[in-house]
């Protein structure tokens, strides 16, 4: 029971270190579901079907600037001291 509660306080611990952004249409502010984030040194992550991805600033401590794509919109290059909770990204024209 003992390990039980130590293991939940480690994952609560790890998990807030963690930002949760959402990515959305500028337009219609609409999630972009399933977007492609890159961080430039061949890692990366992927937005669930709610437009909602992790950055976990820990685990990537070396990265500075995100670089997020999907089908239909414009490529948003943002510097990681400047991310927010919401991003917004723009239809392609």
């Amino acid at each position: 029971m003992k390990n039980l509660l130590l293991l939940s306080l480690l994952l609560t611990f790890g998990l807030s270190n963690a930002q949760k952004i959402t990515l959305l249409d500028s337009i219609s502010k609409e999630p972009v579901s399933f977007a492609t984030i890159s961080f430039g040194n061949g890692k990366g992550t992927f937005a669930d079907g709610d437009g909602i991805f992790t950055l976990s600033r820990k685990r990537y401590p070396d990265v500075d600037s995100l670089t997020v794509s999907s089908i239909g919109y414009e490529d948003l290059l943002v510097a990681t001291a400047d991310v927010t909770d919401k991003l917004f990204m723009s239809p392609s024209k």
